[in-house]
């Protein structure tokens, strides 16, 4: 399966519902970036691609989700370019920030 076609599957929608009422339940739904504005997107700290998108662990799981604004999400830059931009991905996942946001 494609990346794109992931993002159209049943369980791709009920995981990314679960974490939206999760986060409506924790916070009222607030972006986890800069806690001002609502959040709109499910946002994968692991970058998905057509070969992660198939691993679980990475795709459906919701350590690896956050939930952002349009404004934080249009921000982000993919870490696997060369110029990233506010924030970097570890070799284990974890965000190492860029900048000051």
């Amino acid at each position: 399966m494609t990346q794109k076609q992931f993002y159209k599957t049943s369980a791709w929608r009920r995981v990314r519902q679960a974490f939206i009422t999760e986060r409506l339940a924790v916070d009222g739904g607030v972006c986890q970036v800069c806690g001002q504005e609502p959040g709109l997107v499910v946002h994968h700290k692991i970058w998905l691609d057509d070969v992660n998108c198939n691993d679980p662990e990475i795709s459906l799981n919701p350590d690896n989700f956050r939930y952002e604004c349009q404004t934080c999400h249009n921000k982000e830059k993919d870490p696997r370019i060369a110029t990233p931009g506010r924030c970097l991905y570890g070799p284990n996942g974890e965000i190492i920030r860029n900048c000051k946001f």
